[in-house]
């Protein structure tokens, strides 16, 4: 099962986006983005929400807890 780092970056690499753009995006620090990434945190719940929707998937499967986007 992948873990909500895992997929975070399959999102944004799969769309082509930087840490910095990404962080942009969400009104986060570009290293909030490299700690998500590396597994050092998890965000915020307001900032799951905020990722959910700005890539359209379920938080279920940005958590890891469903395979179905």
């Amino acid at each position: 099962m992948e873990e909500f780092f895992e997929r975070f970056k399959k999102l944004r690499t799969g769309h082509n986006l930087s840490q910095s753009k990404i962080a942009a995006c969400l009104g986060v620090k570009e290293k909030t983005v490299l700690q998500w990434e590396n597994g050092e945190r998890l965000p915020r719940v307001k900032q799951a929400v905020k990722i959910k929707k700005f890539f359209n998937v379920s938080l279920d499967y940005l958590l890891g807890l469903a395979d179905d986007e």
